[in-house]
């Protein structure tokens, strides 16, 4: 209580009962004049009743008033406190709390308000100060504006008390960067008048900030009045800014109202760009927004009709495949300038050099609608190919679009418009999507956003999908049952409530699980079925690198431990335990079942269903409603189509707010290569990634055909299919074929490491000049490390020595002097890296002289009878390599 108080303290429990109100039954003079007072042990009274007056409780301190008729008991050494004591502080009024109305940014005006005091009423003679570098005032709230970044203490209290004190963190909130882009994200540059287009922006401090967006014409003379288009405010629109590593994303409709605001008589081309302000801050302007690196300023809109770009990968154009195989589905995704509902023609062709005509696979040309944002999207189902089944070679082929007239509008193979894609058939290669999930503005990766609970969409899919294939299999959160129909009188399958987590330790059968340290790894009543995925022993053991054998009725597991698909130990599981479990199940769907993965990210179900998904787990659907599987020479049942989109739906709905039941942590697809919803965003010039491969130079070839120093280094073009001295495959001389792509460079000009590895030779290779080989780091075919040959390389520029360990893009080497009497092109004498690759497959000398019939991938045209490459069997083409690392160079700001 405050100081001053007076208080009245009364006897309300004794020995013997008493009725206070009824004279006959109340306490007696004699009982009350035995009744004594004590305040902090010193007697102030007798009676059943007795008041303090407040001037012996201005003390601010702790009090205790103690009733008792022989002994007090409430102070002093063994002190006890009971109920005839009664504990009590006097206390002066003062601020214990106050809160912030936001977060408090430089220029935006935000409430402080007290939350708590010692006592909620406020006397007038109780003034709260509040105290701040940028805040004078007084009251329960006040409103404050931060001037300056910085960490600031904020004191709040009452009158000349302590009060409290808090740091804050003032932050600066700005828009730093933004692109035009389609609704799928992808980077547009050019749009026509009638299309819709979106804008994204990013910023720092920005999230839950309202931003006011303004659209201007950038003309030029004699109309250089930049007149004003488009604002969010006009159709009542609000954008509202995303963290530090997200885009806010905001759709604009390229129509009448901004046609007419900004095109005049002599044109209908305007260049449009970008300002905006944040809401609410005080003294804030429209700026320009900052291109993203690589990206352009401007949308230039017009009426032409054009198509300017186009990829050969996912449907959404988020990710170019890189190569693709027969048993693959890609898409042609181009932007162009027409209007929604526009239909254009995609022929798709192989390409084949510059001294024959490119043959059209016409089996996989296709019609497409323009969309509303100028977006085409075509099916490419590499499988319909002719030769898809027999065809062993590697091939490469590119898009032409044309519009209903048959008039061409993209050539994918020409060098400003490149769109070409290797099939590389039974994947030689590692197959790799770039940048899966994300979406490409210049030379930035951006992320997709997480939805409004901050959960990763990609995620919620195969969690969801997860949980269905769990009730299938008897394990999940709720199980298969039966009830009467009350109006047909019939039994009807139903599904009731079940214990989730007691699927981690279930075996077929119903079988309890009592160690979770690994697979049970036994059989019960007929099958080793264990745990929430059911996951077979041979299964299990498969997955941790055990070969496998079909013995013509069950899998046999060999003890012979094969590397490249020991799962358990690339993806760090080490028991089954149920986050483990879980684990486990994304890697079937990834590295088992191969595509079922990525069928889940991109939201076909059924179809992920059908294919992998029943060919795993005998409770899911493969034709019909019919499991493929059988048990004892009996099929077994599966759950209905229906009953699975159901019961997915569901979960997925569930997930997409947060709810889950199982153990995968937030993120959990990154662990499995998948960027979906990545928390991290690589930025503009600096996409580092330490896994892939960089590009032996930091400037292009002189004989590439982006970069050709003149006309004459066209015919040695080394990106060609055999057709010159510098490609691979060439003929060279009566007996030899050459083994390597030839990179034309001045003489000096330094050699890098593609990546990390360890020198193995350095050694005189022809004509003054040198050759090193590196066994690399790296896994171009899993389980073996990539070798290279840097060949004709300087003497005196050499910075390695045998045994050597190099790390990736470290200065190796210089480029020699081609051979002197050689002029290629004429007159030019210059130097060259002969790169050749080898896949580690093979041991030995590189100049191995193996037969053609040998060789495990190189071939060419050239081979005949005396004619072969002269190499090690392991060799291989390293175009298609050497255009990966280009872009990886690119990506990492490390090639001009």
């Amino acid at each position: 209580m405050r100081p001053g108080t007076t208080m009245t303290f009364q006897v309300s429990k004794m020995r013997f009962g008493f009725l206070p109100d009824d004279p006959d039954y109340n306490i007696t003079s004699e009982e009350s004049s035995e009744i004594k007072w004590n305040l902090d042990g010193v007697l102030i009274g007798t009676g059943n009743i007795i008041t303090i007056p407040g001037n012996k409780l201005m003390a601010t301190k702790k009090y205790v008033v103690e009733a008792y008729s022989k002994s007090a008991n409430a102070t002093g050494k063994g002190a006890k406190n009971e109920e005839d004591d009664w504990h009590f502080e006097v206390k002066n009024n003062d601020v214990l709390s106050f809160s912030l109305s936001g977060n408090p940014k430089v220029g935006k005006p935000i409430i402080a308000t007290v939350d708590k005091m010692v006592f909620s009423d406020l006397l007038p003679n109780e003034i709260i100060h509040w105290s701040a570098q940028f805040l004078k005032g007084t009251g329960k709230s006040v409103k404050m504006t931060p001037k300056v970044a910085g960490k600031f203490n904020v004191t709040c209290k009452i009158n000349s008390e302590t009060g409290v004190s808090k740091y804050i963190d003032v932050l600066v909130a700005k828009i730093t960067k933004g692109f035009w882009n389609d609704f799928g994200g992808s980077e547009i540059s050019q749009a026509s008048w009638g299309q819709q287009v979106d804008f994204c922006i990013r910023g720092e401090n920005v999230e839950g900030e309202e931003i006011e967006l303004h659209i201007y014409d950038d003309d030029s003379k004699p109309f250089d009045d930049d007149d004003f288009a488009y604002s969010n405010k006009e159709i009542s629109r609000i954008i509202l800014g995303s963290n530090n590593d997200k885009y806010s994303t905001h759709r604009i409709e390229l129509g009448n109202s901004i046609k007419d605001r900004t095109t005049h008589i002599a044109s209908d081309e305007v260049k449009l760009y970008v300002k905006t302000k944040l809401v609410g801050f005080e003294n804030a302007s429209f700026t320009d927004v900052k291109a993203v690196e690589g990206t352009h300023k401007h949308l230039t809109v017009n009426s032409k009709k054009e198509v300017y770009r186009a990829i050969i990968g996912d449907k959404d154009g988020r990710a170019s495949h890189n190569p693709v195989d027969y048993d693959m589905k890609s898409f042609v995704y181009a932007n162009t300038t027409f209007a929604k509902g526009a239909k254009l023609t995609v022929k798709i062709f192989e390409k084949k050099g510059k001294l024959t005509k490119d043959p059209e696979a016409t089996e996989l040309k296709s019609e497409g609608i323009v969309a509303e944002d100028g977006t085409l999207v075509t099916e490419v189902d590499w499988g319909k190919l002719k030769d898809a089944k027999q065809n062993k070679k590697t091939k490469t082929y590119y898009p032409e679009i044309f519009d209903a007239n048959d008039n061409l509008l993209l050539d994918g193979s020409e060098s400003n418009t490149l769109c070409t894609v290797p099939l590389i058939p039974q994947s030689i290669l590692k197959k790799e999507v770039s940048y899966v999930g994300a979406v490409t503005a210049g030379s930035e990766v951006v992320h997709l956003q997480n939805n409004e609970n901050g959960v990763c969409e990609c995620e919620a899919r195969v969690r969801a999908f997860i949980r269905m294939l769990r009730v299938g299999e008897g394990t999940g959160e709720l199980i298969k049952s039966s009830k009467i129909n009350k109006v047909t009188k019939e039994k009807e399958v139903v599904y009731i409530s079940h214990d989730f987590q007691k699927g981690y330790s279930t075996a077929f059968g119903g079988n309890k699980i009592t160690d979770l340290s690994t697979h049970p790894m036994k059989v019960y009543d007929g099958s080793s079925a264990a745990g929430a995925y059911q996951i077979m022993q041979y299964t299990y053991a498969w997955l941790g690198g055990s070969k496998l054998e079909w013995t013509g009725k069950y899998f046999k597991i060999l003890d012979i431990y094969e590397k490249d698909h020991d799962y358990r130990k690339i993806y760090k599981i080490n028991d089954y335990q149920p986050e483990s479990q879980d684990r486990l199940c994304v890697v079937i769907m990834k590295d088992k079942q191969k595509g079922l993965l990525d069928l889940v990210i991109n939201d076909e179900i059924e179809k992920a269903i059908r294919n992998q998904g029943s060919a795993e787990w005998a409770s899911l659907p493969h034709k019909g409603d019919f499991s493929r599987h059988l048990f004892k020479g009996k099929r077994q049942p599966a759950t209905p189509m229906k009953i699975c989109l159901e019961h997915y739906n569901k979960f997925y709905e569930e997930e997409l707010k947060g709810i889950s039941n199982l153990h995968l942590k937030k993120g959990f697809l990154k662990d499995f290569g998948s960027e979906c919803c990545a928390d991290n965003v690589h930025v503009e010039n600096s996409i580092v990634n330490d896994n892939k491969l960089l590009f032996p130079f930091q400037s292009m070839p002189l004989n590439h055909p982006q970069n050709l120093k003149n006309e004459t280094y066209a015919a040695y073009d080394y990106t060609n299919k055999e057709a010159n001295a510098a490609t691979f495959g060439y003929r060279r001389g009566k007996d030899r074929i050459h083994a390597a792509r030839d990179l034309y460079y001045d003489v000096d000009e330094p050699i890098y490491a593609i990546y990390g590895g360890t020198v193995k030779l350095v050694y005189k290779y022809y004509n003054d000049t040198y050759a090193i080989e590196i066994e690399h780091d790296y896994e171009y075919k899993k389980g073996f490390k990539l070798f290279a040959l840097y060949g004709e390389v300087n003497k005196s520029g050499i910075l390695v020595k045998e045994g050597d360990i190099v790390k990736r893009g470290d200065p190796i080497a210089k480029v020699g002097l081609l051979d002197p009497f050689v002029v290629q092109p004429y007159p030019d004498k210059r130097g060259m890296l002969h790169f050749e690759l080898y896949t580690g497959e093979a041991s030995g000398a590189t100049g191995s002289k193996t037969k053609y019939s040998d060789m495990l991938y190189a071939e060419s045209i050239n081979y005949s009878k005396d004619r072969s490459f002269k190499r090690r069997k392991d060799l291989f083409d390293p175009l298609q390599l050497l255009e990966e690392m280009i872009r990886n160079s690119k990506n990492e700001g490390l090639l001009k």
